[in-house]
């Protein structure tokens, strides 16, 4: 048996580019303005062997009236800290997409708490994007699917943990919330909108996972994976990550057999397994913060203070992107765990800004000098070709 992830002998891009194309078009439907910027997303991986930007997961809010026990989102909001306004967040689409972004998935909390969400939504531009959203579901309407499709949005993703109503209800503390999923289901069937599930892989709960996809599968419905990861959360809790043999199980008997099923490290440029964090993909929470995905709360900038190429640069020269991690960093990364999670469970507020995290001080004049060299750091604005392209 692999004793690592890397030892696993996985590849889930035998047909790589094809494959890529037909899952972004699963979700967002063609978008020819896309091509350019995806082909040159795989040229600087395949040729160039570097990153490029491939899709920002935009947190609008983090509020929410549910608390999930796996969840650690109430860690970050800041009551007294502005949201994002639909100005902001057109600037921010407008810089990503000079450096290389295509897609954007709208995250909470729960993104429908926000009443401008279709502002939100026409802010990014369909257009130029593939726009998706994640939310438990508890507050769409039918009127209020068929408003965000007609602004843009084409792919709606929904948490699910159970086929079992009592059981699924429980779970997120809602009585109806079962019901309310499976009543959005039918929605988009009739609509014809595009809508999925979000599912979390961990351990003691594969068998349920499993039945999610299964019936997914038979309702030709994409689920995306949320495998269980070290945080704060997960740490105090003692809740146990997943093994290596759940991670052969993830791969061989999962995302192998069941074509519905999508994890952002199996979909890359560089068409093999990899932690997109910090690299393919990043995270701007509702107050500008940039952080390499919603499971690290370690923030590398601000997109109301700088740049965000300068922002998104700097996080490639953070040693744990740097490298690529052939699965989730976050949820099986145990040097991660120890030296980078470790040392700021206590913490009350979250994100931590990097330079004041007790593990990246030791690698900041490596960093800081990267950032001279390459002109990333002057005024916050990017004087490097590099981001620039």
């Amino acid at each position: 048996m692999a004793n690592k992830l890397e030892d696993l002998k996985f590849g889930v891009n035998k047909n790589g580019i094809q494959t890529f194309f037909n899952a972004t078009k699963k979700i967002g439907g063609f978008n020819y303005r896309l091509i350019p910027r995806a082909l040159k997303g795989f040229t600087r991986a395949l040729v160039f062997k570097k990153s490029t930007l491939k899709i920002i997961e935009l947190l609008v809010t983090h509020k929410c009236q549910l608390s999930c026990s796996w969840c650690s989102v109430i860690n970050h909001e800041r009551k007294h800290h502005m949201e994002l306004t639909v100005e902001e967040i057109r600037q921010i689409a407008q810089r990503s997409k000079q450096i290389g972004n295509i897609a954007f998935n709208i995250y909470g909390g729960e993104p429908l708490i926000r009443k401008d969400l279709e502002d939100i939504i026409q802010a990014i531009n369909p257009k130029d994007f593939i726009i998706s959203m994640v939310s438990n579901g508890l507050l769409m309407t039918k009127d209020r699917l068929k408003s965000l499709h007609k602004a843009g949005c084409k792919h709606f993703a929904f948490s699910f943990e159970s086929l079992d109503p009592t059981e699924e209800n429980k779970l997120f503390g809602a009585p109806s919330h079962y019901e309310k999923v499976m009543e959005v289901i039918e929605w988009g069937k009739e609509l014809d909108i595009e809508i999925g599930l979000l599912s979390l892989f961990e351990p003691g709960h594969i068998d349920r996972f499993e039945e999610v996809v299964k019936y997914a599968l038979k309702r030709d419905i994409l689920v995306g994976i949320n495998e269980l990861t070290y945080t704060s959360a997960t740490a105090k809790s003692n809740s146990p990550l997943l093994s290596m043999e759940d991670n052969i199980y993830l791969r061989e008997n999962i995302l192998k057999k069941y074509p519905n099923v999508r994890t952002d490290w199996s979909l890359t440029y560089f068409l093999k397994p990899m932690c997109p964090a910090g690299k393919e993909k990043i995270n701007i929470d509702p107050y500008g913060n940039v952080i390499p995905c919603l499971q690290i709360p370690i923030h590398f900038g601000n997109v109301r203070e700088e740049d965000l190429s300068v922002i998104w640069r700097r996080m490639g020269r953070f040693s744990k992107f740097k490298n690529h991690y052939p699965g989730c960093l976050a949820a099986d990364d145990k040097d991660y765990h120890e030296n980078y999670v470790d040392p700021i469970i206590e913490m009350e507020v979250e994100p931590l800004f990097y330079r004041d995290h007790p593990t990246i001080q030791k690698e900041l004049p490596t960093m800081d000098l990267e950032d001279e060299k390459y002109g990333c750091n002057v005024d916050g604005k990017s004087n490097c070709a590099t981001c620039s392209s």
